[in-house]
């Protein structure tokens, strides 16, 4: 069945989404490709041939909005949550503007935000509708009777029973129960099961859509407001997860709230249970689902005795099997509950995004996206720690500007305990080990005898990132930065077979490199909060315990006959200065190195420092740790050579370990 003049109203929609523009080259793979029309075809070819040749591909017109509604939704949930945030934000300030406007360098117009006129309505159209539920006429089966008799013995009495858990602080669902444990068995798996944990989560996702689909009927049907509720929730899980208080042993939902009691058809099912209950345990289900929770409590609370718990940890194709059994029993218990009537007509859909793509932050939307990115942390962070936006109040307004490169000053900054985090948008890095740079997205750094950086977030947009490209970015930002954790982040899946998954992870010399595809709105994985989460804790609360107070630096300076006329005095005035006083022990090195006995470091570089030899980095930094039976706060080291990344690498680690933080700067 379709809808009267469809290619008409896909040709408008196309030509809304600027199709034919260089910006949208990106609509021929993500949607074309699905109807058989490829790049080449597409080539001078206008809107409207497209549209028609999109109509005579569909099955029914629903494919092909489905498509396009997959493309919107994560821009709509960005769209939600900096709202949320800028609306929190604008309680905790005292000022009288309602709007935020986010002055972009790289745009000629700036995206405004008016926290008092936020198009809620417009953008639920495409956060919580279920894509079915637009087309597709349904109705619930929920009456007293059914195959097998009244009451408690109905085919709908067992339906419900089966997909709507009994819940107290677990579920208690065997096949519920089950998949709450799959992000823990897929990362146990490895590359063994990696296909089939693929084709597994595919199939869970197109039940659980269902299972949302089936949540807003019953939720129309019966006239529920959502609302935010607790339930009780007595498991373990992975990560600082913001709907989760461990302590209270509490889960928030958007549910039922408790104890409400709905008006009821006499003839349905409901009559005799608590609808909120039901609804509920659904919700927290699909939660479970969707935010990709991973439950770390399999020795306590697996379902399964635990002669079979040693059989499905050692193999978890075990698991794979099990849950497909218990999905089948589930599927028809859920279908005999989602009764499919025919199609509806799809004007109001058409008109609901024309309206959302007209809106001035579809046209910006990579411009959205990292705003995003950085309300991301922001949000994450403002749980525990004061946040500080660098907005300049206008007369009406709240400006925040957003450079492209060569930043001057921080976006925002993260505060407790007397010290602050600041956070740059494009912000320059130099390493003091290589002297390279890189200008991240988003850097988080503390300013002190030079920028340290603390955490640095790289996003690549919607790059179709080939491999090669991958590993230039990488190599580039180990060498650009000293940050421990460097996340280099994609909205779209790379195109490379060992990075199918939506996160990949590699260590080089104690640092994290994180790379992330997929990155976007209900898909950021827990290993982001965690490593975010865990920088913050250190940088504002990590007390270090010593046993007395050690020297607070040495001092390492090359005098090899490269390093006859360079700024070596320069960059020791400004350590010193940080530090208010001299250094405690100081050693010159060429091919090997020796300790000058100096308290005036200054006045010996002017007077006696001769310059001449070669350099041997690694043997001679080798020397001063043999030297060195207890290693000061900081370590200094300055040359003009080439393998200081390498020495770095090499040596940093055991510095760590001995309590001190090494620092080489190049000159």
């Amino acid at each position: 069945m379709r809808t009267p003049n469809l290619s008409t109203a896909i040709c408008e929609i196309l030509k809304s989404m600027e199709f034919g523009s260089k910006k949208e080259e990106s609509l021929v793979p993500i949607i074309f490709e699905k109807f058989g029309i490829t790049r080449k075809s597409t080539i001078k070819r206008t809107a409207k041939a497209i549209s028609s040749k999109i109509e005579k591909s569909l099955i029914n017109f629903e494919d092909f909005f489905g498509e396009i509604f997959q493309y919107f939704r994560p821009f709509s949930l960005m769209l939600e949550e900096i709202y949320e945030f800028l609306n929190h934000y604008h309680s905790s300030i005292d000022s009288r503007a309602s709007q935020f406007k986010f002055n972009f360098e790289r745009l000629k117009s700036k995206l405004n935000f008016d926290v008092s006129n936020f198009p809620r309505e417009l953008t639920n159209t495409f956060v919580q509708k279920n894509i079915k539920k637009h087309f597709r006429i349904f109705e619930t089966n929920l009456s007293a009777k059914g195959k097998y008799g009244d009451n408690n013995n109905s085919l709908d009495y067992y339906a419900i029973e089966f997909i709507s858990p009994n819940y107290d602080g677990d579920f208690y669902n065997i096949f519920v129960k089950l998949v709450s444990y799959f992000w823990f068995f897929k990362d146990r798996a490895g590359m063994s099961f990696k296909r089939e944990f693929h084709l597994l989560e595919k199939d869970l996702e197109n039940l659980f859509s269902d299972i949302e689909l089936l949540i807003e009927i019953l939720f129309e049907q019966y006239k529920i407001e959502y609302k935010k509720v607790e339930m009780w929730f007595s498991g373990d899980l992975r990560g600082n997860i913001q709907e989760y208080d461990e302590k209270r042993e509490r889960i928030s939902i958007r549910g039922i709230e408790r104890e409400k009691r709905i008006a009821r058809d006499e003839n349905s099912y409901f009559r005799n249970i608590h609808l909120e209950y039901i609804l509920n345990s659904l919700v927290l289900a699909l939660q479970f689902w969707k935010k990709k929770y991973y439950r770390t409590d399999f020795e306590k609370r697996f379902p399964f005795n635990n002669k079979n718990k040693d059989e499905f940890y050692n193999n978890p194709g075990k698991y794979i099997n099990e849950v497909k059994i218990f999905m089948e029993e589930y599927k028809r218990a859920l279908y005999d509950i989602i009764i499919f009537r025919g199609y509806r007509d799809s004007n109001m859909l058409i008109k609901d995004i024309l309206e959302f793509v007209r809106l001035p932050y579809w046209k910006n939307r990579w411009h959205l996206y990292e705003l995003w990115s950085l309300v991301l942390v922001l949000n994450f962070a403002k749980r525990n720690y004061e946040i500080e936006l660098n907005f300049r109040e206008q007369d009406d307004y709240l400006e925040l500007f957003i450079p492209k490169a060569d930043a001057k000053e921080a976006v925002a900054k993260i505060k407790s305990n007397g010290k602050e985090l600041e956070c740059w948008f494009q912000r320059k890095t130099i390493a003091p080990t290589t002297g390279k740079g890189v200008e991240p997205d988003l850097r988080f750094m503390k300013d002190e005898l030079f920028p340290v950086d603390i955490f640095i977030i790289e996003n690549k947009d919607r790059k179709n990132c080939p491999g090669s490209h991958i590993d230039n970015v990488v190599e580039k930002y180990l060498k650009g930065t000293l940050a421990r954790d460097i996340w280099i982040v994609n909205y779209e899946k790379y195109n490379r077979s060992d990075l199918l998954d939506n996160l990949n992870k590699k260590e080089v010399g104690g640092r994290n490199i994180w790379i992330g595809s997929n990155f976007k709105p209900g898909e950021i994985p827990q290993e982001f909060y965690l490593s975010f989460g865990k920088m913050l804790e250190e940088y504002f609360e990590k007390k270090p315990q010593r046993v007395h107070e050690r020297p607070t630096f040495d001092l390492i300076i090359d005098k090899s006959g490269s390093m006859k006329g360079k700024p070596i005095k320069e960059k020791i005035e400004r350590i010193i200065g940080i530090h208010n006083r001299e250094p405690h022990e100081i050693f010159l090195f060429d091919n090997s190195i020796k300790k000058i006995e100096t308290d005036r470091i200054l006045e010996f570089l002017n007077i006696r420092l001769e310059c001449s030899g070669g350099t041997d980095l690694n043997n001679s930094f080798e020397g001063y740790l043999k030297l060195k039976k207890e290693l000061p706060k900081m370590i200094y080291l300055i040359s003009d050579g080439d393998g200081l990344y390498e020495c770095y690498e090499r040596y940093h680690s055991k510095v760590l370990e001995r309590g001190s933080s090494l620092i080489f700067i190049k000159v």
